[in-house]
């Protein structure tokens, strides 16, 4: 609903492009003119990488329906400075959405934004082409799993993204890298902050207790793992012996840590070969039974699917 007019199925949104990314627009005059009165939006590629980053402020007060059912062809994560509202996520969860809030729209993934029209909306964002999201959230610094954070609404917050958009459009062209990991520092930074927001409102305090007993009992798994790395690891086993129970350890390893416990161990173990590989003679069979493999094919073939090439080519620089 835009100034009570209720909006017709044809006002749907579309995706066109534009230089650095693709530019939402409406189909009708009179949303395009609500969304573009109060609108800032400044996008940069990043030299000749094919990687952009983005970020804005819009001001989309009145209008009901934001976004029905779509899917993003790139990365944002928006913060809501005013405003109520609601996201739908792509297994029709629903999340409430106030000041303080950070919501993801990840490439790929369908969902609906709802806004409360009676109330002002207000929000800021960062963005990112597809590519440099799947490398950000390869590297864990983009917690894809979760659609929707909460933080304490911060005026420190609000500043701290006009000051990126301010920093992105007057950057010269030699400085746009270090602003690019500005903008990746501030992303981590925001979502340690509702991480830590979490922990606080599930333990009902301050979250210390929590929170210091889920880091002890992944850095000892971490360690464990690492010395035990030459063995199968029955994870459900080990959790039994330790006194934890399997689910819970496996959801918060992964929140902490951004993978399973089996991807972790799988990944350190070809950690190791590559040091192997690169500074030692052993032929690839020892290599493959000093870490626990069955067969020199399985670990070979386990390589393949992590590095993109078998372990003689690795070693052989081709």
């Amino acid at each position: 609903m835009i100034n009570g007019k209720s909006l017709k199925k044809t006002d749907a949104f579309v995706l066109e492009p534009n230089t650095h990314k693709y530019q939402l627009k409406s189909r009708t005059e009179r949303l395009d003119a609500l969304c573009k009165a109060d609108g800032v939006n400044v996008s940069r590629s990043i030299g000749n990488s094919g990687h952009w980053i983005g970020c804005g402020f819009i001001d989309k007060t009145g209008i009901e329906n934001d976004h029905h059912e779509i899917i993003f062809p790139f990365y944002s994560l928006v913060y809501v400075v005013k405003g109520e509202g609601e996201y739908i996520d792509e297994d029709q969860n629903s999340h409430a959405l106030e000041p303080g809030c950070l919501f993801q729209r990840r490439p790929g993934k369908r969902h609906t934004t709802i806004i409360n029209s009676h109330t002002p909306w207000h929000e800021y964002y960062i963005d990112f082409n597809t590519e440099y999201y799947h490398h950000l959230a390869g590297l864990g610094l983009i917690e894809a799993s979760t659609p929707v954070y909460r933080v304490s609404p911060d005026q420190t917050i609000t500043e701290t993204l006009q000051s990126l958009m301010d920093e992105l459009n007057s950057s010269v062209e030699s400085r746009l890298p270090d602003t690019a990991l500005n903008f990746v520092n501030q992303v981590r930074n925001l979502i340690n902050q509702s991480n830590l927001h979490r922990l606080k409102e599930a333990s009902g305090s301050d979250g210390i207790a929590l929170s210091h007993t889920e880091q002890a009992r992944i850095e000892k798994s971490c360690l464990d793992f690492n010395r035990l790395m030459d063995r199968r690891i029955d994870l459900k086993e080990y959790c039994r012996k330790n006194g934890w129970g399997y689910e819970s350890f496996r959801k918060a390893f992964k929140r902490q840590i951004g993978i399973s416990p089996g991807q972790y161990i799988v990944r350190i173990r070809m950690d190791e070969a590559c040091r192997l590989l690169r500074s030692t003679p052993m032929r690839i069979s020892e290599i493959s039974a000093g870490l626990g493999y069955k067969s020199q094919y399985e670990f070979s073939n386990q390589f393949k699917r992590r590095f993109g090439v078998f372990p003689t080519r690795f070693r052989d620089g081709r």
